[in-house]
């Protein structure tokens, strides 16, 4: 089996392990933050150990690509918190108003 036959590449912006919805960018998360294979399938325990390596394989065969790839995904996220922060749902303003009347109270 190709290494490539492991993931779906949805767009520039989304490779999913084939079969799940989990994209690379968290196995290797966690991978490139010290989790060894072992750590990183108890935290996904949907992905095979199989899926896990081969993922690991793929950032090391293409370490440049992918870590564009990451980089991108990283701003996407960073750009998204920081609209939600600016205009948030009316559910997370309810929560946030929860919050803060328990934290008084506890206080």
């Amino acid at each position: 089996m190709q290494l490539d036959s492991y993931f779906d590449f949805v767009n520039e912006c989304a490779i999913r392990i084939r079969g799940h919805r989990i994209g690379i960018e968290h196995v290797l998360g966690d991978y490139c933050n010290g989790a060894s294979p072992a750590e990183i399938l108890l935290r996904y325990p949907t992905l095979t150990r199989e899926e896990i390596d081969a993922t690991i394989r793929y950032y090391l065969a293409n370490k440049h690509e992918v870590d564009e790839y990451l980089d991108r995904i990283e701003g996407l996220q960073e750009e998204d918190w920081r609209k939600q922060q600016q205009d948030p749902p009316e559910f997370v303003i309810a929560l946030r108003k929860k919050l803060d009347r328990y934290r008084r109270r506890s206080a």
